[in-house]
């Protein structure tokens, strides 16, 4: 890895390369795709508690930590337990090296909760006029709209697995009722996304497998989860929606011929599905790669902790692996990178595919 990167010039720009992929077209190299959500606000001088309680900070740290790696996409506000906050629960910014905000307290918290929960105001819920606000300086940046669209996996953010997860095989209709709620609710939003920006610039950002292969098993995904994300993904392309980035995380291989039947996109313009460390490349292409633009799939904690000579090793091969995906392939880690790893690890990732990428 002793020889200087950079030598061989672009021909496209971050965006024409993005745009490029969007429309089938040809693109010089594969993209460096990567999540550095977190990692933005240390990048920039931000404690990650200002980070996210800041939008316009937010914002433009993604922006500038984007232009200083050189990676494509698009920034998006984004956490795990944004739902938490939606339905009326607590949350706090982060503290010290917590990576994220944390919940205080579920909004779901005995089944006389869950039984009495409803749906959210779309305009003043939780973090919602926090996204509204994000999105609105996309437009101004005309940036593609990336925004969090939530889905029935975010029940898991509404009460504490330790009573969720019972309810499964206990009270079903009960978990139903919340997946129902989740699922009205996820359309509403892409609704007044849509409303507001256009569906032709808005992309939601789905995690689709979640925490399934910790907590829930395949079964429990197919009975509960799998026919809510069917009907939000077909009424979705339904608004006019093109494409979705269908965040394939925490599953296992099996998971893939169920997941594989969502649409993300549309012929014309396919979506963007992300595969995670511990699914083989070439297998998740075999699902995937004729419906969506692949990205992935190096471990985040191999880029936190392992050295830059292992990490470009690790890039070559999944490029090697993913180079020739149908509608294209991206570069990216399976999920955010953590944010103490060593930007120089970050950089290797843009090195590996200036000297792998080339489609010439």
């Amino acid at each position: 890895m002793a020889k200087l990167a950079g030598l061989r010039q672009d021909t496209m720009t971050p965006s024409e390369r993005m745009d490029a992929l969007f429309a089938g077209k040809t693109v010089d190299r594969v993209p460096h795709f990567n999540f550095l959500n977190s990692i933005s606000a240390a990048n920039t001088g931000m404690t990650r508690g200002e980070f996210y309680s800041d939008v316009e900070r937010n914002f433009w740290a993604q922006v500038k930590t984007q232009e200083q790696y050189g990676y494509c996409g698009y920034p998006i506000y984004w956490f795990a337990v944004m739902s938490t906050w939606d339905y009326g629960g607590e949350i706090r910014w982060p503290e010290g090296d917590e990576q994220a905000p944390q919940v205080v307290r579920f909004p779901v918290n005995s089944v006389e909760d869950a039984e009495k929960l409803e749906l959210p105001d779309v305009k003043t819920a939780g973090t919602l006029p926090i996204m509204m606000a994000f999105s609105t300086l996309q437009q101004q940046q005309k940036m593609r709209i990336l925004y969090s669209g939530g889905g029935p996996v975010t029940i898991l953010n509404l009460a504490n697995p330790q009573l969720l997860l019972p309810w499964m095989k206990k009270k079903p209709e009960l978990v139903h009722r919340l997946c129902r709620l989740t699922t009205d609710f996820t359309l509403k939003v892409a609704k007044h996304w849509v409303d507001t920006f256009g569906a032709e610039t808005v992309m939601p950002f789905f995690v689709q497998g979640g925490t399934m292969a910790n907590l829930i098993s395949l079964q429990r995904f197919e009975q509960f989860l799998f026919p809510y994300w069917q009907e939000i993904h077909e009424k979705l392309l339904g608004m006019g929606i093109k494409n979705m980035l269908f965040h394939v995380c925490g599953t296992t291989e099996d998971a893939l011929p169920l997941l594989a039947q969502l649409p993300a996109g549309t012929s014309e313009k396919p979506g963007i599905a992300t595969c995670p460390h511990n699914i083989n490349l070439e297998e998740f292409v075999k699902y995937f790669g004729d419906k969506c633009i692949v990205a992935g799939n190096i471990e985040p904690a191999q880029i936190m902790l392992n050295s830059p000579e292992h990490i470009y090793e690790l890039c070559k091969e999944a490029i090697q692996k993913g180079k020739s995906s149908p509608r294209g392939f991206m570069l990216s880690a399976g999920c955010e990178i953590p944010p103490l790893s060593s930007p120089y690890n970050i950089y290797t990732m843009n090195k590996a595919v200036r000297d792998f990428g080339w489609y010439d």
